[in-house]
């Protein structure tokens, strides 16, 4: 009776192997990179030179994209500027979440030394105060 026995792989072919495999995983992290839907979200809510809304500061400009992520809202201003503001709601709207209220297109205003910022959305103005829950039933 003939016995087979395999033969163990040389050291030259696993390392072949694990050549080709890293390539692989290399090139799939590049092409799902590439292909992200979520990258421009990414970028906004990882941009180093984002700031928080405070304040301090006064804003005028519209919004040209944003995300929400766990009551935080990141927003792209027109200006090429991303801000994120933090926890807000009124819940004199339907939509109390301010984070889930912005649109692309709303035009914000906040006066400097203001906690109130102002949301124009065509000719109608919704005001909401950061940081803050207000108007709770």
């Amino acid at each position: 009776m003939e016995s087979k026995i395999k033969k163990a792989a040389t050291p030259k072919a696993l390392l072949k192997n694990v050549i080709w495999l890293s390539i692989l995983l290399i090139v799939a992290y590049y092409v799902l990179q590439w292909v992200n839907p979520y990258k421009e979200e990414l970028m906004i809510i990882r941009n180093p030179n984002q700031i928080e809304l405070t304040k301090k500061m006064g804003i005028n400009t519209s919004i040209s994209s944003i995300v929400s992520d766990r009551g935080t809202a990141f927003v792209r201003l027109t200006n090429s500027q991303d801000i994120f503001i933090q926890h807000s709601r009124n819940y004199d709207y339907k939509t109390p979440w301010l984070n889930d209220f912005l649109q692309v297109g709303d035009n914000l205003i906040k006066n400097k030394n203001s906690d109130t910022l102002w949301i124009e959305r065509g000719v109608d103005k919704y005001y909401f105060v950061i940081g803050k829950f207000i108007n709770e039933k």
